[in-house]
């Protein structure tokens, strides 16, 4: 019984590690708040890891505060991306614009340019750790140097890991 144990506890630790080590390498990659039409907006996440991240078993959260304030949307992500690949969340217009269907649908994140993004693992903003970041908590990005109104923010291909301090240098806007 005893080996059992021991064989099935130190397999579920290994499954962890993995888990773990797969959710290190997502990050936010890319947000648009296109000008011409609001429901298009989108944020792209990429897992510049070597394993696919499953969601049903790595529980991530994209959240969004809105212009600094008490105003918070969170968005449980499902389905999986696999290693190298993108996952995009879109909103109601992306399919129309795009051409193609993004990984997940949500109009309750897709901000106007001056909102700050955060990815959390293990729960959502309050109950999640802090992962990644787009902007500056509790601070209205209206006029600061994370502003993409109408534009789009991209990650600098350099960028391999995650962040949680927003950077100005990981960006092209």
């Amino acid at each position: 019984m005893k080996r059992i144990f021991t064989t099935y506890f130190m397999g579920a630790m290994t499954l962890i590690s993995f888990s773990a080590l797969a959710q290190d390498s997502l990050f936010i990659s890319e947000l648009l708040d296109p000008e011409d039409d609001y429901s298009g907006r989108f944020i792209e996440l990429i897992n510049a890891g070597s394993e696919a991240i499953d969601f049903s078993t790595t529980t991530c959260f994209l959240s969004r505060q809105s212009n600094g304030g008490t105003t918070w949307g969170d968005l449980q992500l499902s389905g999986s991306v696999a290693a190298g690949a993108t996952f995009v969340i879109g909103g109601s217009g992306f399919e129309a614009l795009y051409g193609k269907a993004p990984d997940q649908v949500s109009g309750i994140l897709i901000g106007n340019g001056d909102d700050a993004y955060a990815l959390f693992t293990g729960g959502d903003h309050e109950t999640g750790e802090l992962h990644d970041i787009y902007g500056v908590i509790d601070v209205d990005g209206t006029g600061e140097a994370w502003e993409y109104t109408d534009s789009r923010a991209l990650r600098v291909e350099s960028v391999l890991n995650p962040n949680t301090i927003w950077t100005a240098a990981e960006w092209d806007i």
